[in-house]
């Protein structure tokens, strides 16, 4: 029970940053690391059962697929957004007089 709640934190721990780069329309790229890591995921299952081990260790192997496949990339794509959004909103900042352009004069 404890490789499940192993797997069930990593599958969230992706799934909540994969929901946030959707968020930055970042769904091709996303789909693309997802369809990586389902082949990755099958592939250690699929070893892992025909192998004859225990469901401990296929919780194990499936959720250190998804931390070694989506557990870095995901967060570093989404650091790397913010990052771009972070550098715009200080240019825009800098170049700014203080009024908002979309407005008109009264």
């Amino acid at each position: 029970m404890a490789m499940f709640a192993v797997f069930f934190a990593a599958h969230i721990w992706r799934h909540a940053n994969q929901v946030l780069l959707l968020g930055f329309d970042q769904e091709k790229w996303v789909a693309r690391v997802i369809v990586i890591e389902a082949a990755c995921v099958f592939a250690v299952f699929w070893f892992m059962l025909h192998a004859h081990t225990h469901l401990d260790f296929v919780y194990a192997g499936v959720a250190t697929t998804i931390a070694v496949v989506t557990g870095w990339a995901f967060p570093k794509r989404f650091r790397t957004l913010l990052h771009e959004v972070d550098t715009e909103d200080s240019i825009e900042s800098h170049e700014s007089t203080g009024l908002d352009q979309r407005t008109t004069p009264v």
